[in-house]
């Protein structure tokens, strides 16, 4: 499955897994540490900070569940509106994910 396909398939999918939203979300993370790597920028290390922040705390411990904990946590959702263009992927990407971070405790 294409990156852009598994994009989609989040962005119209009500019934994701939590597998593959721990899937997509490896793959962002991988490619926020690429990026980070190259010397990006603050912006790239701030989102990569906050996607490993997501993996731990509402993935892996599951401590972070409500939305209101999740929304005042976690600037992702924003940081991709202010900071890419409408069709970036790598904007997309951190808009899901946090979309995901909000929905994970739904997900089976």
């Amino acid at each position: 499955m294409t990156i852009i396909k598994m994009l989609l398939y989040m962005r119209l999918s009500e019934n994701i897994s939590k597998a593959e939203y721990v899937q997509f979300l490896d793959e962002t993370i991988d490619l926020f540490r690429l990026q980070n790597n190259s010397g990006y920028d603050e912006l790239c290390s701030t989102i990569l900070e906050q996607l490993l922040d997501i993996k731990e705390n509402v993935v892996e411990l599951e401590v972070l569940s409500e939305w209101d904990e999740i929304n005042e946590r976690y600037t992702l959702g924003g940081l991709a509106i202010r900071n890419f263009d409408e069709n970036d992927e790598l904007g997309l990407r951190v808009q899901e994910v946090f979309w995901g971070a909000l929905k994970f405790g739904e997900m089976q």
